[in-house]
C-alpha cells in the first residue's frame, strides 16, 4: 500500500473512531472500538496485497526522491524545486 493512503487510512479511521465514541453517551461508549479500528487497520496496511514495485520513471523519481535531502551540491531552492517535479512524476 502506498504510503499516503496509508496515512489517509489510518487518518480517516481514528477520526471516525473518535467522533463515532464521542457521539455514544459516555456510559455506553464501547471502547474496544478503539482496538478493533486500530486492527483493522493495521492489517489492511501490513497484511494486504504487496504493492506492485513501479518501473521505469516512477521508480526513478521515487529512489531519487527519497534521496533529494543528500544532495547538498543543489540550493535549497534548487532541491525544493526538483522534489516538486519528482513528486509530479511519482503521483504523489
Amino acid at each position: 500500500m502506498p504510503e499516503r493512503r496509508a496515512g489517509d487510512l489510518i487518518r480517516s479511521a481514528g477520526t471516525g473512531t473518535v467522533f463515532t465514541l464521542i457521539g455514544q453517551p459516555e456510559g455506553e461508549r464501547d471502547m474496544t472500538l478503539a482496538d478493533l479500528a486500530r486492527e483493522a487497520v493495521c492489517t489492511a496496511i501490513l497484511a494486504g496485497a504487496p504493492a506492485a514495485a513501479p518501473a521505469g520513471p516512477v521508480a526513478a523519481a521515487v529512489t531519487l526522491r527519497a534521496a533529494l535531502p543528500e544532495l547538498t551540491e543543489l540550493t535549497p531552492n534548487e532541491r525544493a524545486l526538483l522534489g516538486d517535479w519528482l513528486d509530479r512524476v511519482s503521483g504523489r
